[in-house]
């Protein structure tokens, strides 16, 4: 986990019980949203970077196989 998850927690981790019940689904439900655009961020983040990295794998056994020939 990066850093951002790992404050995530933290925050969590020192909020959670200190209120009634009401006020804990309205943090649960405010961190739930915040979780959901992290992995939105880190979904589109692993897609673009994936074709990045296919791509640098292409060009790189095109670049040895004209550097045998």
């Amino acid at each position: 986990m990066g850093e951002p998850e790992n404050e995530f927690l933290r925050s969590l981790g020192q909020t959670l019980g200190t209120g009634d019940a009401e006020s804990q689904l309205s943090l649960l439900s405010l961190q739930d949203a915040l979780l959901r655009q992290t992995l939105a961020e880190a979904e589109e983040k692993q897609q673009r970077m994936g074709r990045l990295y296919r791509s640098m794998g292409i060009l790189t056994g095109i670049w040895a196989v004209l550097l045998l020939i």
